[in-house]
């Protein structure tokens, strides 16, 4: 048996009792940041990685609950190559984010976009694994 679970976003969630699910919801409040861990880009590449590419429509979200949501989306790299094309790539990865949300409905004068490149690194870029980690996007919730 299935039911249906509606939530104010208007999402519907279809649950199969025979198995369980954990849903980690939190409170999006201005100045919060969110690091939007499913979506990672190929290295040195605003391209973003497939496995990513569904996770886009959740940011979509955000915005749809509430209009007055201003963001921040911010680009980060890992610290392989030079340091002046990482901060530009860093940029240029969150227009892709922006340019995502735009052509889906949001007011581009809601979003700003920043490259930090390699200089604020959530992890260390020891191994490969992390430096994949660091090519990421978070986006802080402005207003």
């Amino acid at each position: 048996r299935q039911m249906c679970i509606r939530d104010r976003l208007d999402t519907l969630l279809l649950i199969d009792k025979t198995q369980s699910i954990d849903l980690s919801l939190t409170k999006i409040e201005k100045g919060t940041r969110k690091e939007l861990s499913n979506i990672n880009f190929l290295r040195s590449s605003t391209q973003v990685t497939n496995e990513s590419l569904s996770y886009l429509n959740d940011l979509l979200h955000l915005f749809k609950g509430d209009n007055s949501l201003e963001v921040i989306i911010e680009g980060h790299t890992d610290n392989s190559g030079d340091y002046r094309q990482n901060i530009k790539l860093s940029k240029e990865r969150a227009l892709v984010i922006k340019k995502f949300l735009t052509d889906n409905g949001v007011e581009k004068n809601k979003i700003k976009v920043k490259g930090y490149g390699p200089s604020k690194p959530r992890y260390s870029n020891s191994s490969e694994a992390n430096k994949i980690k660091n090519r990421r996007v978070e986006i802080y919730i402005d207003n």
